[in-house]
């Protein structure tokens, strides 16, 4: 009854997700476009605070619109405001994950009941002392699942207050693109034809930059 408990939080969150994405139709959202735009117009605050909500619970409940979303903030919000609205709705939805999910392995204690692994205890060591700039990585490539971030580093003991403030500064530079993007097409057609390999490859070179004290840690260690 205790592990039932435990796992609770969890198996709502699933159930939720399980069941919103039923409900998903990224058509009905797009054809509202014209009147959030005329809506934010009239009542900036009131929208602001709406989209951030909605941010947060597609974030949340990892819903598959998450790029239709920012790309609609850029262009209802122009991408200054569109990215901020767009980073702290994420950035509440990611922490309510790690933190249901980490509320959920410390009850089942994973860690002691697989102990006699040395590579997983070498491994979570890695994380715990890398965090930082392994979630800066995973955040600013575009290679890793959005939700497998949320998920894994809660898994292994990473500070709250680190995965908050990596998952802001991490998926701003990703945001602010795609609410440009948004911001300068005006209307959305096909999103894999806004997604260019210059944008990919200057996105993997930040992550790749973030894992630099990494590598110095490494050099000193071996000299």
């Amino acid at each position: 009854m205790k592990k039932l408990k435990a796992f609770l939080p969890l198996i709502i969150l699933i159930s939720i997700m399980i069941a919103a994405w039923q409900f998903i139709d990224i058509k009905s959202i797009l054809a509202y476009k014209d009147t959030a735009i005329e809506y934010a117009n009239n009542n900036l605050l009131l929208t602001s605070l709406a989209f951030v909500i909605i941010y947060f619970i597609a974030v949340a409940l990892s819903l598959p619109i998450a790029t239709v979303l920012t790309l609609l903030a850029g262009i209802i919000f122009a991408p200054v405001l569109g990215t901020a609205l767009v980073v702290i709705g994420a950035t509440m939805g990611a922490t309510v994950v790690f933190l249901i999910v980490k509320h959920t392995s410390q009850s089942i204690d994973i860690t002691s009941k697989y102990n006699k692994s040395k590579h997983l205890l070498t491994l979570q060591r890695n994380l715990q002392e890398n965090a930082a700039s392994y979630l800066l990585f995973a955040r600013l490539v575009p290679l890793f699942p959005f939700v497998l971030v949320n998920i894994a580093p809660a898994t292994v003991g990473v500070k709250l207050s680190t995965f908050t403030w990596t998952t802001l500064l991490g998926i701003l530079p990703g945001s602010f693109i795609y609410t440009y993007l948004g911001y300068q097409s005006g209307q959305i057609e096909n999103i894999g034809d806004l997604v260019s390999a210059e944008m990919l490859l200057a996105l993997t070179l930040l992550g790749l930059f973030s894992l630099t004290p990494v590598l110095i840690k490494r050099i000193k260690k071996n000299d």
